[in-house]
């Protein structure tokens, strides 16, 4: 695909990130396309992914971490 063609290196952290980015944008976009009760599954996919989010957030914040750096730790399908 094209996702990797504009790459000098490729590595296997590169590959996952990504392929990452890439299921997250299909998956939205099929969020956005479905009907019920496919988009009401499709939501619930996405809640595991916000409460990690969360906790992530809480715990981080709670031992003094830059909220930056844990918003890049975050799960995409999870923002909101």
């Amino acid at each position: 695909g094209q996702m990797l063609s504009n790459e000098t290196a490729i590595t296997p952290p590169l590959i996952e990130s990504k392929a990452l980015e890439k299921m997250v944008t299909e998956f939205f976009f099929l969020r956005s396309q479905a009907s019920a009760p496919l988009s009401t599954f499709l939501d619930y996919i996405t809640y595991e992914y916000m409460i990690e989010n969360v906790m992530l957030l809480l715990r981080g914040t709670l031992s003094g971490r830059n909220v930056n750096e844990l918003m890049a730790q975050c799960h995409p399908l999870g923002m909101f």
